[in-house]
């Protein structure tokens, strides 16, 4: 019987996961949202790249449609996770979530910082804390029925 801890937890991190799908999506089809801010983070000017050198500008949208649609096969893999191994309860899966979590938001975390986009690196920190709650939530019940 799955407990009610385990049950918010899977719950919380099926929630992380679909609202980076989201947020990936935006950025495959709204990509110059994504590029303007970073590009701003740099101190530099979108527009003025895009009319000086198109094929570099037309390069870097590629870059991040590129990045979003292997974010939203990631966490359709996660999905997958969470729905079967994780909601069982079983050892494998959260071992699995804790790891591409952390290696996950820890290296966009890494890559923000460095560029300067204080905003997207505040959202990777705000998410990273909720799903390590989440994971926190569901580890008794996970390690309690992997020792019986």
């Amino acid at each position: 019987m799955e407990s009610k801890l385990l049950k918010v937890s899977w719950k919380i991190l099926l929630i992380i996961s679909c609202i980076l799908i989201l947020v990936s999506l935006v950025a495959i089809f709204a990509t110059t949202v994504f590029v303007n801010s970073d590009f701003q983070s740099f101190g530099q000017n979108w527009s003025e790249l895009l009319n000086n050198n198109s094929q570099l500008a037309n390069y870097s949208l590629l870059l991040y449609r590129e990045v979003a649609v292997m974010i939203v096969i990631i966490n359709m893999y996660s999905i997958g996770i969470i729905l079967t191994g994780y909601k069982r309860g079983e050892k494998w899966a959260w071992f699995v979530i804790l790891a591409g979590t952390i290696i996950g938001f820890g290296f966009d975390m890494f890559l923000n910082i460095n560029i300067g986009n204080f905003t997207m690196f505040i959202g990777s920190m705000v998410l990273l804390v909720i799903a390590l709650v989440a994971l926190s939530l569901g580890v008794k019940d996970i390690l309690k029925s992997a020792n019986s």
